[in-house]
């Protein structure tokens, strides 16, 4: 069925009224207006596309900033509302007319007389009274804020339908300037702007307005033809329409644009954005060096990602090269100029080609062994996976960022464009439903733009220079009431100091207020400020507009002043300027924040007279401990005794910690009053005597100390015989054996390295007695000699049998062979018992399920190992009475060859699969074959934190200094007359605590007992240290900037370690080093028996918090 109202439409657009062959005076004609807007066109549909409805070359529009994200385009008003001056015969007045759909206050069109002059502007709210006199009674805002319109001159301008006024355009080429009006209509219904033409989804809808906003952010205004507005004009070529400017409309748009490109890369970043950055850091700890880059690649996203694939098809080729050198050695295919050697060169020539033109130079060899080192830790991820992942979704998260960058250029070009004063927007600041819009769609765009560091910047800079919209939002919108709160400030600050009068007289000047009389006493509250001269002398809006702020903010406007005062903070800071008039500004803003907001009703501002000689007195007291600290560390850098280091380091941490109680009792100038009485106390100190309490309490002594400082932190912001020269070297090993475990008890060395010891030195001695028993069974286990009117071997029958035969000869080497046998095996049994319950030990703490399968295998190895040895050890020792001779038969030495090799393959893996530290982390990463994480918020927190702990983990080294003492210890001996051994006796330990060279410059906390220390060399780590008692430490070395660590040795003395006491200390970073919800980085290095093992104190995190010692802070070296 046909739609009627659109047929009648059609013909009555068709067929107008204009008179055939009359002429009418121009003068008295009447012309049909029809007003639409200046707007932000349509998203392109696919990237790099044109804009879907582009303002007509021909076209004579405004001079607007060009955008990078959007185009411009012509659309129908918003509703709201549309103002025409009129002058006419002489006199002036101000039509309004309400917008709602296609219509103006009902009429489809405006008609005015071409004898008048016209200028129109569209609002988004309606004029008040004062905005409606403000605008007749100034023809120079009224010039500059609204669009003139000279009837005839535009109706003479369009009448050829070729060439137009500026902004003019006839009547019956509606449709094709203006987007939303059919024929053209809008390629997508206009959903990527604030104004659709169609319904939008509420979830879209929601995400951006808040339900009790006044705001209107998002409308909804279907399209309409052409034909519907010219039916309604009588003469088709008397008809205009004119395309008027809509600022906030625009602003409105960009602004959706932003937060769409925001929320899609917030999108992309919850979904992918750890794995991104988990695999960036896998191909950095993985993937070839790429720190040599030049500075353009490494800039360049797209260029970098090509130079990494290259870099490590260029390794990758060279392994396949040598790979294929090594296996067709001598063959055909491996001499020089072969096919498959030139394939090899070809490839590297295509790589070095491709490298070349990114200005980058081929990998050396020392760039390929790196490479070849970092296999066992690409085998314990996934690697390639990783490099894929970030080839595909790297380029688009980068893509997005310059989405969002681009989106946040284009809405502060027009944020910048937008006058300060709320009247230039035909907003009025005194009333209170305007303010709380204005006030809104502020908040709204603070907090689009402060999502990024840029877009953070410029609002610091906006919110301090108060040129913008947004720069005056927290003064209400007016810059004079800004300016007289400045004024207010400074003469307040005159009071209190008369070296502040020529701010205040400045500022006065600035003002065009005279020399008014100061009359503000050292106490500032709102009451003082309205009664102030500066105040008074204000004009009465200016006036107004303070007190409807301060109703808006304690109403409904209260969440989006608050948010615009948040953003408006750091503005005041000093900034680039530490300066008289930036005080001024800074006391301004801390007066609105004290005064306006409904937190803050009661409450008043101070000022010290006595702060500025007190703050004098104190700047003295941290001046001299400064210099008493620059003293103290002159002289550490001589060398002196232990004792002498230790005062000097106590006395400097005394200093700190007194610097630090001292900066926390700053004098203040500014502090605030009234309230209740449980805001009185943070309020007249600022809240520093509770910084002061936790202080005290973070660096007590005891334990409960530390966690009360973090309860009360937390409260406050609710944060191994037999004769003969084999014998004798037996007895000789044996000897050595017990000697080497002696001498290892008296130095110290725990049960696990005496285990290995023992193991090592069974396995040595069963090699050596091998190279006496396999020659002379060799040379004599297959003679015969007779028996029993046969001839029968010598290891055929027991020895027992050849005694009673009477083969003398033949028993003597019977017994020479079993005893030597027995020897034998007894080592190698030993050996491999030994090792078999030290393998089965290191399995419970195996990494990885790879690495205790090895340790099974390895185990397995060992025993059967032990088992072959125990049977040859049977075999030899009833070699008296039976035949032994199949104890060396070939099945052993077979056995022993494939137990050997088992043993060294399991070894192999089970050294390949032993994970520690970073190795360790990426083996249970995201992109580890062992992920343990299962991509929750925490887990990804908790995975950031296990990546830092395991890149920035300090090592630690105890070190004990011992004597012989007079005391023997029997507890050991087997005979009453033995004296036993003489009982070392411990006087110190030297710690080396070696810390990453990535943290020079940054503080750790350590305790107290190592201030005896001095920083020591990057490689005497690795070394040892003194085996005396020093009587002098070395001054501290300097560093170079290749240097891998900062090394802290500092002597411990017995007196601060007992013997029985086992050692702890925990090393706490800085919190600017890393932190999160669980505070910054803790190693406590504990071990249980200080005096015993090879020195290295491990990280046991159950530790943590333990350490109730006194700390001293260190600072790491740069240099």
């Amino acid at each position: 069925m046909a739609n009627t109202d659109a047929q009648a439409q059609a013909r009555d657009a068709a067929f107008d009224e204009t008179p055939l062959g009359g002429g009418v005076c121009p003068l008295f004609i009447d012309i049909d207006i029809f007003p639409v807007r200046y707007a932000i066109d349509e998203a392109p549909t696919e990237a790099d596309a044109p804009a879907p409805h582009p303002i007509d070359d021909d076209w004579q529009g405004p001079d607007y900033p060009s955008l990078e994200t959007r185009d411009y385009t012509l659309r129908q008003l918003r509703d709201g509302w549309l103002y025409v001056w009129v002058e006419e015969e002489g006199e002036q007045r101000l039509d309004e007319y309400r917008v709602e759909g296609a219509t103006f206050s009902g009429a489809s069109h405006l008609t005015y007389s071409t004898c008048t002059s016209l200028a129109l502007a569209y609002s988004s709210v309606q004029w008040t009274e004062r905005i409606r006199e403000h605008m007749l009674e100034n023809a120079e805002v009224r010039q500059r804020l609204m669009r003139p319109l000279d009837p005839m001159a535009a109706l003479n301008a369009t009448a050829d339908g070729t060439s137009f006024t500026a902004h003019v355009g006839p009547l019956t080429q509606l449709a094709k300037h203006v987007a939303d009006i059919t024929p053209n209509g809008a390629a997508d219904g206009f959903t990527t702007t604030t104004v659709s033409t169609i319904e939008r989804d509420n979830d879209a809808e929601n995400s951006l307005v808040e339900d009790d906003s006044l705001y209107e952010l998002l409308k909804v205004k279907p399209e309409i033809t052409q034909d519907s507005v010219l039916a309604d004009v009588e003469k088709h070529d008397e008809a205009l329409f004119i395309a008027l400017d809509d600022d906030l409309g625009i602003v409105n748009d960009l602004h959706m644009a932003l937060a769409g490109r925001e929320m899609e890369l917030e999108a992309f970043l919850d979904e992918h954005g750890h794995r991104l950055e988990m695999a960036s850091v896998t191909q950095l700890l993985c993937g070839p060096d790429d720190s040599e880059l030049p500075e353009d690649v490494r800039d360049d996203p797209e260029r970098h990602r090509q130079a990494q694939e290259l870099l490590q098809q260029r390794l990758e080729a060279l392994e396949a090269q040598e790979l294929s050198s090594a296996v067709n050695r001598g063959s055909p295919f491996g001499q020089q100029g072969s096919t498959l050697e030139r394939h090899h060169e070809e490839r590297l020539d295509t790589i070095d080609s491709n490298l070349a033109a990114l200005g980058i130079e081929p990998p050396s060899r020392e760039d390929l062994e790196a490479w070849r080192s970092k296999r066992p830790w690409r085998d314990d991820v996934y690697h390639d996976e990783a490099v894929d992942f970030l080839t595909t979704y790297e380029p688009k998260r980068e893509r997005l960022r310059g989405h969002v960058h681009a989106s946040l250029n284009d809405i502060i070009v027009w944020l910048e464009r937008l006058p300060a004063q709320a009247e230039e927007l035909f907003y009025d600041n005194c009333d209170e439903a305007q303010s709380q819009c204005l006030l809104e769609l502020v908040a709204l765009i603070a907090e689009v733009i402060g999502a990024s560091e840029t877009g953070r910047e410029w609002l610091t800079r906006t919110l301090r220079e108060r040129a913008t919209l947004v720069g005056t939002g927290p003064y209400n919108f007016s810059p004079v009431l800004a300016q007289a709160l400045d004024q207010v400030a400074a003469q307040w600050l005159a009071a209190g100091d008369p070296d502040d009068q020529a701010i205040a007289i400045e500022l006065s000047d600035a003002l065009n207020l005279g020399n008014v009389a100061v009359n503000l006493d050292t106490v500032l509250g709102y009451e003082h400020v309205q009664q102030s001269a500066v105040f008074q002398a204000l004009a009465t809006p200016v006036k107004e507009a303070f007190s409807v702020l301060k109703q808006v903010a304690a109403g409904a406007g209260k969440a989006s002043w608050q948010s615009i005062a948040y953003h408006a903070l750091p503005t005041a800071g000093a900034g680039a300027q530490v300066a008289s008039q930036q005080l001024v500004r800074n006391l301004s803003i801390t007066m609105v924040v004290a005064f306006v907001h409904p937190d803050n009703d009661g409450l008043y501002l101070e000022q010290h007279d006595a702060a500025r000689a007190q703050h004098r007195r104190w700047r003295r007291d941290m001046q001299r401990l400064s210099q008493s600290k620059a003293h103290l560390k002159g002289r550490l850098s001589l060398p002196m005794s232990p004792r002498g280091r230790a005062n000097i380091h106590r006395e400097i941490t005394h200093l700190e910690q007194e610097q630090r109680l001292l900066a926390l009792n700053e004098p203040k100038r500014f502090t605030a009053g009234g309230g209740s009485q449980a805001s009185a106390g943070v309020l007249a100190d600022l809240g520093f005597g509770e910084l002061r309490e936790q202080h005290q309490q973070r660096f007590g002594r005891a334990t409960a100390n530390a966690a009360a400082a973090r309860q009360r932190m937390q409260r406050w912001i609710n944060a191994r015989g037999i004769g003969g020269l084999p014998l004798l070297i037996a007895a000789i090993n044996l000897a050595n054996v017990t000697n080497t475990l002696l001498d290892a008890e008296k130095d110290g060395v725990d049960r696990e390295e005496m285990t290995t010891l023992a193991s090592q030195a069974s396995y040595a001695t069963s090699a050596v007695m091998s190279l006496w028993v396999i020659p002379y069974w060799q040379r004599h286990a297959k003679n015969l000699a007779p028996l029993r009117d046969s001839m029968t071997r010598i290891t055929g029958v027991g020895i027992s049998a050849w005694k009673t035969a009477g083969q003398s000869n033949a028993a003597r080497i019977a017994g020479k062979l079993a005893s030597r046998v027995a020897g034998l095996a007894a080592f190698a049994a030993i050996g491999a018992g030994v090792e078999s319950w030290q393998i089965w030990q290191q399995r419970k703490d195996s990494t990885s399920k790879e690495e205790r399968q090895a340790l099974t295998g390895k185990f397995l190895m060992t025993s059967i190992m032990t088992g072959v040895g125990g049977v040859q050890l049977v075999g030899a020792a009833v070699g008296r009475w039976l035949a032994f001779g199949w104890i060396m038969a070939p099945w052993a030495g077979w056995a022993m060859l494939i137990l050997s090799a088992g043993y060294l393959v399991f070894s192999g893996l089970a050294g390949h699969y032993r994970r520690e530290g970073v190795r360790l982390w990426l083996y249970q990463s995201t992109w580890g074959k062992a992920n343990k994480w299962t991509g929750s918020d925490d887990d990804n927190s908790s995975e950031l934190r296990a990546l830092n702990e395991a890149l920035l983990e300090p090592s630690l080294k105890l070190t004990p200094v011992t004597t012989l003492g007079a005391e023997f210890d029997t507890s050991h001996t087997m005979s009453p007359y033995s004296p036993g051994r003489r009982v070392p006796i411990i006087q110190g330990y030297w710690v080396q605590l070696a810390l990453p060279t990535s943290l020079a410059g940054e503080t750790v906390t350590i305790s107290e007992r190592l201030v005896a220390g001095s920083w020591a060399p990057s490689d005497s780590y690795q070394t040892t240290p003194p085996s005396e008692v020093p009587l002098q430490l070395q001054e501290s070395v300097s560093y170079n900037a290749d240097d891998p660590l900062r090394v802290w040795q500092a002597w411990l003395s017995v007196d601060k370690l007992p013997k029985e006491q086992a050692f702890l200390m925990e090393v706490v970073y800085d919190k600017a080093v890393y932190s999160d919800s669980q505070g910054p980085l803790r190693f406590p290095f504990y071990k249980a028996e200080p005096g015993q093992g090879n020195g290295i104190v491990e990280v046991d995190k159950r530790y943590r918090y333990s350490d109730s010692s006194a700390t001293l802070s260190l600072t790491l070296p740069t240099t």
